[in-house]
């Protein structure tokens, strides 16, 4: 079976390693080369949905020279664009959809880097403030760097990262106190990170999507990497649930990864204390769909809080009948 259906990029040796695994099984697990040189960045934008963004964002990013290589992985399936047919630019079409932690796994194994930069299409940053997050990464013991980012209207959208104290769940709308802030998590919309910590922790893609920049910070800083924040790194971030086919069905990943982060990280008294606070949502959840006239989300939820203690994957892979939501509602 031809694993990767459609690759259009003009770099040979992405070509030649194309080649090599079109024999590879359904399955997806990144395995990840060394860089072939030094001081080198690639740049990940998971794409799915409308082109135009990321169309918008691949340009933007080659134009600044900043970046060895910019690489579109488009979930969705979609054509590469003649815009995207340029030298320096890699637009690759996965398998499947591998939702957003598999998504980056796979631009990143298919151009190794010394550095990595994974974006949103909708985050819009500025030369110097890509540059500090990369620099950031050459600061000893510093694995991970994020920007701060904010809404049009200025308000803050992505900061700090933090862990709630009891049932350690995840916060992240505290301002960065310094230049550059030690934290618990930042946000996968931008996240810098070395070499390193993708080939000792890497991302886990059964989350599919949401979680899963939690849990790498998680996992990254047991293994004694510093995970930071920039104060005068800034960008803006227009928030888009349409890569994910819609805000309804982030009330089934939200809750499921939720509660599997839970458990993968924390105790199983934790675990419980999350699944009773999600429960506690259930009647006020219930009330907004029946106001609101929309899909129920309490039963996307419903399903999140059973599924989030069925058994945990253990490969790092995204589920294969992923998106699991459009057993109910239509993923477009």
């Amino acid at each position: 079976m031809d694993f990767v259906r459609r690759v259009s990029h003009a770099d040979l040796r992405v070509r030649e390693m194309h080649t090599k695994i079109h024999i590879v099984t359904h399955s997806f697990k990144p395995e990840y080369r060394a860089p072939d040189h030094s001081s080198t960045s690639t740049a990940v934008i998971v794409h799915w949905g409308d082109v135009g963004p990321t169309v918008d964002r691949a340009l933007e990013y080659l134009d600044w020279r900043i970046f060895s290589q910019i690489v579109i992985v488009a979930n969705d399936g979609e054509d590469c664009p003649i815009q995207m047919l340029v030298e320096g630019v890699s637009w690759l079409v996965p398998p499947r959809n591998l939702g957003f932690a598999g998504g980056c796994s796979y631009g990143a194994m298919y151009h190794p880097a010394d550095k990595y930069a994974f974006f949103n299409n909708d985050v819009i940053l500025s030369p110097p403030s890509v540059m500090k997050c990369l620099e950031a990464l050459d600061v000893q013991g510093v694995g991970i760097s994020a920007p701060t980012l904010f809404l049009p209207d200025g308000s803050l959208q992505s900061g700090c990262g933090t862990l709630s104290p009891w049932i350690r769940r995840p916060k992240n709308d505290s301002l960065p106190q310094r230049t550059m802030s030690d934290c618990d998590w930042v946000t996968g919309a931008a996240l810098f990170c070395a070499h390193e910590v993708l080939t000792d922790v890497g991302y886990d893609g059964s989350y599919f999507f949401m979680g899963e920049d939690v849990d790498l910070c998680i996992r990254a800083k047991k293994q004694g990497w510093r995970v930071v924040v920039l104060a005068d790194a800034k960008g803006i971030h227009h928030p888009s649930s349409e890569r994910y086919g819609g805000k309804s069905r982030g009330a089934y990943h939200g809750t499921r990864n939720l509660i599997w982060l839970t458990r993968r990280n924390q105790s199983k008294v934790r675990s419980i204390g999350v699944t009773l606070y999600l429960i506690k949502q259930l009647p006020r959840t219930v009330i907004a769909d029946l106001v609101r006239h929309r899909y129920p989300h309490a039963r996307l939820l419903i399903h999140g809080i059973r599924d989030g203690w069925s058994a945990l994957p253990v490969d790092h892979q995204p589920l294969d009948d992923e998106p699991i939501p459009s057993r109910w509602v239509e993923w477009v």
